[in-house]
């Protein structure tokens, strides 16, 4: 299972908790920075169980 999001103006923690199913405080805050920090046109991933987010470059609509 794949979980992945871009950056989204309205985005809470508990979201971030919810799609990424985190375990602490610390993760859960960890993925949130990363999301608000991403460029435009980008989105972040996380494979499965694994501890490695991925950026991925997104197509954009008018391509």
């Amino acid at each position: 299972m794949e979980n992945y999001s871009h950056n989204i103006t309205d985005l809470s923690n508990k979201d971030v908790k919810y799609i990424f199913n985190t375990q602490s405080k610390y993760e859960e805050e960890s993925i949130y920075s990363k999301i608000k920090g991403l460029n435009k046109h980008y989105s972040l991933v996380k494979m499965g169980d694994s501890d490695i987010d991925l950026f991925m470059k997104d197509m954009a609509f008018r391509k």
